[in-house]
């Protein structure tokens, strides 16, 4: 804390800072009479007898001395001078030295006057000191509150509880006021019975999932290592070979592929179809080439890295990963990159849209079928309150009740939602939020009512348009060619009118477009 403290200070106000970290102070309630004497000649000394002040000896003196001991060399300090010490300091002394001279004597005078005062200056004026009066509340309520309150009253001829009743609202405000009761009064005079919880175990919907892409089953990866090594030595590439191995092997298999070329060859086959293949083609067969954890650490750094951040590809990592592969992908982000994940998202995000980026990162959803029905009422209310009932929107509900809800909660809290406002809470969303922050709002209910559907949606809107987003287009295929890009193509039919085939072969070319065609299983639209 002393090397804090002193990186964020300068000049006479870090010395006596440090001073006051530093020296033992004597808790004794003797006070040795010379010895106060001595102090107060000392101070005078190097004070109002002396140009300029001496600093360290006030530090040494104010540092160590007891309380009592202080109290009394302050009596004779002003009987001696002719004015009090805080005259002095005030003539000797200026800016935050002074003001933290200031507040030590009060304190050491007075301390329940000295917290009235600063409780008084925090609830003041324009706005509330939340964190000075958090502070004080928090750290008095248990030893001296009592006598805090009777020392505001004095000096200001008015109630604590009445000053924080007029300035501080809403559950914060009850909290205030419930702290700086008598503890053997503090009783919660607003709560009302809380009403029980009734908590059901609903039924899963029920999702199909069929991969377009399956363990090839006479896979000899000795054979297709010298397959691969023989497309890709000398002159030229035989990106046919490279295709037909690749993209037809699993993910698995791919793995065994790589510890199989580094055994017979001695070279790293990554490596060499890095160096052998370019654009948009290497980059899908790289992404094939990775296990599932690399490839989205790997799609994490792509997307923050460089000039400008890629805030859809962090959005669509993020809801549509499971809390396990969040977990595992920050893993090896860290393990690949000697980086935190999350530092990095934060250095390159802000506002609310961090906020839930940072919490959707932090991967503690729960999983199950068990539904609270009452905490979906609850919640659908508060989100209610915190949006159309609010003037401006409390995103911060929205962020708490989005990304830490389960699935199965989330779907019953929309039903609510519904049954209470007559519309979608997608359509209050639109409402109240905008930008990335309604993005990913709407990408964590699209997600919640259908993956699939969203995942179509997402290569739509890559190829929808001028130009196609093939990051976009890789990181859905690459991820659900082996677990249900049956299902995704078939929505994507649905929602657009139009085949997968069709949008891939009028957006792409070339061998980029034969690995994708191979990987939605619709080979066969290579040769038409």
């Amino acid at each position: 804390m002393e090397d804090d403290i002193k990186s964020d200070t300068s000049g006479s106000y870090r010395k006596l800072l440090t001073s006051l970290l530093s020296f033992g102070r004597d808790e004794s309630t003797e006070v040795d009479m010379n010895l106060a004497r001595e102090d107060v000649d000392e101070l005078i000394k190097a004070g109002i007898k002396k140009l300029g002040t001496d600093e360290q000896k006030f530090n040494q003196i104010f540092g160590t001395r007891s309380y009592a001991h202080l109290r009394q060399m302050f009596k004779i300090y002003q009987a001696e001078s002719k004015k009090s010490i805080e005259e002095s300091i005030k003539s000797e002394m200026s800016g935050n030295a002074a003001k933290t001279y200031l507040a030590l004597i009060n304190n050491i005078k007075n301390k329940p006057a000295y917290f009235a005062k600063e409780v008084k200056k925090a609830i003041k004026g324009l706005g509330t000191d939340e964190h000075t009066l958090n502070r004080i509340v928090i750290s008095r309520c248990e030893v001296d509150m009592i006598q805090i309150k009777e020392e505001f009253q004095n000096i200001y001829d008015k109630s604590m509880e009445d000053e924080i009743k007029d300035d501080v609202s809403g559950d914060y405000g009850k909290l205030m006021l419930l702290l700086i009761k008598d503890p053997s009064q503090r009783l919660f005079e607003d709560a009302v019975e809380e009403e029980p919880h009734v908590i059901e175990e609903v039924e899963e919907p029920l999702v199909e999932e069929t991969p377009t892409l399956t363990e090839c089953q006479d896979f000899n990866p000795s054979n297709d290592c010298e397959r691969l090594r023989k497309a890709m030595k000398g002159f030229g590439t035989d990106e046919k070979t490279i295709i037909q191995i690749i993209s037809k092997r699993s993910r698995t298999q791919r793995q065994q592929l790589k510890t199989s070329f580094k055994s017979m060859f001695g070279r790293n086959l990554m490596d060499d179809l890095h160096s052998e293949l370019s654009g948009s083609f290497r980059d899908i067969i790289e992404g094939l080439m990775m296990e599932e954890d690399e490839f989205d650490a790997f799609s994490f750094k792509k997307a923050i890295a460089g000039c400008g951040t890629d805030e859809s590809a962090l959005i669509e990592l993020l809801t549509t990963r499971t809390p396990e592969q969040i977990n595992a992908a920050k893993s090896k982000y860290h393990s690949m990159y000697k980086k935190n994940l999350e530092n990095d998202i934060k250095s390159d995000t802000s506002g609310h849209f961090r906020k839930v980026l940072v919490s959707l990162l932090t991967a503690t959803r729960p999983s199950g079928n068990l539904v609270d029905k009452t905490q979906a009422r609850i919640d659908s209310e508060e989100l209610l309150n915190a949006g159309t009932k609010k003037w401006g929107t409390d995103e911060s509900k929205f962020v708490t009740i989005l990304c830490t809800r389960s699935f199965s909660q989330l779907r019953a809290m929309f039903d609510e939602y519904e049954q209470l406002t007559g519309h979608s809470i997608e359509e209050d969303l639109k409402k109240e939020c905008s930008g990335d922050l309604l993005k990913v709002f709407l990408s964590i209910v699209a997600c919640v009512r259908d993956k699939q559907a969203h995942f179509a949606s997402i290569l739509l809107k890559s190829m929808k348009g001028l130009g196609t987003k093939e990051s976009s287009l890789i990181r859905v295929i690459v991820g659900r060619c082996e677990i249900d890009l049956v299902q995704i193509r078939e929505k994507f039919e649905q929602i657009s009118n139009k085949s997968l085939t069709e949008y891939i072969k009028g957006d792409t070319s070339g061998d980029f477009r034969r690995v994708l065609l191979i990987l939605i299983g619709d080979e066969d639209a290579i040769k038409k």
